[in-house]
């Protein structure tokens, strides 16, 4: 039998066998967005599947190296306190243009867009004086 799984942050669903989620299982850990939710008696009925599905499975807090998982890790722009603000800011862009897959999906999304925002107006800064 197979249970359909939506995260209520960001729509993301996955359908899969109902045997896979373990019996004492509460909560899972959106793969997309990363945040925590509880699983409801409803999500463990069948259901239509929401959107598209990516072949990542959610993840089920039974130990803690799920809590872990959650957390992500943040960009160097945002350690430039240990690494320098140029080695920040470089280490960032290159990540950003040469590997932004393997960059994004990795990154802490609960941090605020303080930081974000800064990087890109000064990149955006520094492309329009060089352009």
């Amino acid at each position: 039998m197979a249970v359909a799984l939506v995260c209520p942050f960001c729509g993301f669903s996955k359908k899969i066998p109902e045997k896979m989620i373990p019996e004492r299982a509460r909560w899972a850990i959106c793969p997309r967005c990363r945040r925590k939710f509880e699983l409801s008696p409803l999500e463990r009925e069948i259901g239509p599947v929401v959107g598209g599905m990516g072949t990542a499975a959610l993840l089920y807090e039974g130990a803690e190296e799920f809590e872990t998982a959650s957390e992500g890790r943040e960009a160097p722009w945002e350690a430039r306190s240990e690494n320098g603000f140029v080695q920040g800011a470089w280490e960032t862009f290159k990540q950003v243009l040469f590997s932004p897959a393997s960059f994004f999906r990795g990154l802490n999304v609960n941090g605020g867009m303080k930081e974000p925002l800064a990087f890109g107006l000064l990149m955006g800064a520094v492309g329009n004086m060089l352009g």
